[in-house]
């Protein structure tokens, strides 16, 4: 009951900017309600008096009165849904709003359990449950209830006896209704969660298809797809039985009430107890006091959905209180500062499952205007340092400070403006060109993004399209090749002038013309900045100060190219073994030190920051890409 009382605060914060609105709609609803108990007393009139007396004058006064309190209800009706409508479609856009802006700042391990598929059901299926709830069924059940109320009342005025039969039946209903209501709110709850499942499965299958196809993986997709929808469908089944019950127990219910007023009615009309005006007039009202009941099981499905949608809605927004605290701590340092001196990591650990650790007594630094690359095999913990740096992850023991202050005091929008970062695989959005790279930033001028991409040799590719900047991207950018979509996330990081530039893997899978253009805009965008590389082609790093050899999450190897190859180690063994063309092997001593491989979700973590975007806190790339198999680095 308390987790109930909860979640009625919670949706009410929602209603309050909206209480003039509603308080218009329930005065139009009481309105509606009251002329919509005189229709069946002008009808008696009609019959007891008019027709009784022969009155044609008044059959007709009667016969005008009924149209026109029912133009006025259909006017009263319109009104009263007009403005049910325009607060739950407003409602919804404001839960749907905060809750995506609250998913933008969850950390990144809540990702890891929660994949694409099911946070798009609770954005967009969840508050669509909601607005039906809100412009529909609340307003239904409580104009319902005034509807029965005045009927009853009406009817127990005209004759006790008669309203008594139906007052009788009623609580078994009642008791009834509250039976079924409680299977079917942990029925549907159990059916949304399997919708979800299906949601998430087709969000991955339709994505990857490409991969399904190459391997002749259709038959056993829809093999999987088949066992989520038996689920499903046994869930859902269950539920509409129960509620196919209900309805037809009302029906019956009804005409055995029904009959029971004809019987009874029929006989005090006949010792001239009752008044033929009243008996129809009875008959009419019990019709209208099932109705209500008849749409109360109606709307059994909408009620339940919304109130497991809601708690499902507040479960997400529950977590920003306590996920995002700590980032939000205030430091005595400037940490909207520029980098003036070094970024230093000292005896760093990591964990990604409290256990085994990733990342063991890292140290190293980054001088202002360095060049430093970190290579290794997969699973070394490469992008792990990345994440750590840019604060998706919390390490769990050491410092990392940059220019001493240590980033896990500091303000993350803070923290993040200082970086940007470009992948193998970028992250292109919904809109045109000139907003993928300067993400929708007003700041950022026509001329400023037209620059960052002439500096990166992406100006031509772009002004070749019919519509130059203002060609619309399609989904994951298709219409741009793996190059073109490289060079654009250059210029986005460009255009953002961050300070610090980390690229992760960002030359791989292009042709040798197209890595050519990259090397030459790398050149300019790194002028000037300090770069932290992450990359398996060793030959696009030879050129950098330093080089870091990682090894099962420790350092190994520190120097220059030159440095590292007169060691004869670790460096020198991948540095030949890729001049021979021959791709090093992830190597197996990394779980008997404690590592492991880095999963798909924990590369995610750097994937967020895709060229410069750093002016939002966090972001699921899963939500772009739809949970898609990476390797780990």
């Amino acid at each position: 009951m308390s987790e109930l009382i909860k979640l009625k605060k919670e949706l009410f914060n929602f209603i309050r900017p909206y209480l003039s609105s509603i308080i218009v709609a329930i005065i139009l609803l009481l309105i509606v309600s009251s002329l919509a108990l005189i229709g069946p007393i002008i009808i008696k009139r009609l019959i007891d008096v008019d027709i009784a007396n022969g009155l044609y004058e008044g059959i007709w006064v009667s016969a005008a009165m009924y149209i026109a309190v029912k133009l006025a209800t259909l006017a009263g009706n319109y009104f009263q849904m007009y403005t049910l409508q325009r607060v739950g479609v407003s409602i919804m856009c404001d839960i749907k709003l905060k809750l995506f802006s609250h998913i933008l700042r969850l950390p990144l391990k809540y990702f890891e359990k929660n994949p694409a598929g099911k946070l798009i059901s609770r954005i967009e299926s969840d508050t669509e449950t909601l607005r039906q709830l809100f412009t529909n069924t609340v307003m239904t059940l409580f104009q319902d209830l005034l509807m029965f109320a005045g009927m009853v009342a009406v009817m127990f005025y005209l004759s006790a006896k008669l309203t008594l039969i139906l007052l009788l039946i009623l609580p078994f209903l009642f008791a009834g209704a509250y039976y079924i209501q409680r299977e079917l709110r942990v029925r549907f709850k159990i059916a949304r969660e399997k919708a979800s499942a299906v949601s998430k499965f087709l969000s991955e299958y339709i994505q990857g298809m490409q991969c399904v196809q190459a391997f002749n993986y259709e038959q056993t997709s829809k093999n999987k797809m088949g066992e989520h929808n038996e689920e499903k469908k046994g869930t859902f089944y269950f539920a509409e039985v129960l509620e196919i019950i209900f309805h037809n127990s009302i029906l019956l219910a009804e005409a055995m009430t029904l009959s029971s007023v004809l019987y009874f009615g029929g006989a005090m009309a006949l010792k001239k107890e009752l008044t033929i005006g009243t008996l129809v007039l009875f008959i009419g009202y019990i019709r209208q006091c099932f109705e209500p009941i008849i749409r109360l099981s109606e709307q059994f499905n909408i009620i339940q959905k919304a109130r497991v949608a809601a708690e499902r809605i507040f479960e997400i927004l529950s977590l920003e209180a306590e996920e995002r605290a700590e980032g939000e701590i205030s430091v005595a340092s400037d940490a909207s500062a520029s980098f003036r001196d070094r970024i230093e990591f000292d005896n760093v650990s990591f964990s990604y499952d409290g256990g085994r650790e990733v990342l063991s007594g890292v140290s190293f630094s980054v001088k202002k205007g360095e060049k430093v690359a970190l290579v290794g095999h997969t699973g070394s913990g490469k992008t792990t340092i990345l994440s750590l740096l840019l604060r998706f992850y919390n390490h769990t023991g050491g410092r990392i400070t940059i220019d001493g202050a240590d980033v896990s005091a500091m303000k993350l929008s803070e923290l993040r403006k200082k970086f940007a970062l470009v992948l193998q695989d970028v992250v292109l959005f919904p809109g045109c060109v000139m907003d993928n790279i300067r993400l929708l930033d007003d700041s950022i001028s026509g001329a400023e993004v037209e620059k960052a991409a002439q500096s990166v040799n992406m100006l031509d590719f772009i002004m070749k399209k019919e519509k130059g900047f203002q060609t619309e991207v399609a989904e994951r950018g298709s219409n741009f090749s793996m190059g073109e979509r490289q060079l654009l996330s250059f210029a986005r990081a460009l255009a953002f002038n961050s300070e610090i530039l980390v690229l992760d893997e960002a030359t791989s899978s292009v042709d040798p013309y197209t890595e050519a253009l990259i090397q030459d805009a790398l050149t300019k965008i790194q002028a000037g900045r300090t770069s932290i590389i992450v990359a398996h082609r060793l030959s696009t790093i030879i050129t950098s100060d330093r080089i870091i050899v990682l090894e099962a999450g420790r350092i190994v190897e520190t120097g220059s190219h030159e440095e590292l190859l007169a060691m004869n180690g670790h460096y020198r063994k991948l540095y030949e073994k890729q001049r021979a063309g021959v791709e090093p092997p992830a190597e197996t001593e990394e779980a008997s030190d404690g590592g492991f491989e880095e999963s798909p979700e924990q590369l995610d973590a750097v994937a967020v920051m895709a060229g410069g975007f750093s002016q939002i806190e966090t972001i699921n790339e899963d939500a772009e890409d739809g949970l898609k198999n990476a390797s780990a680095e």
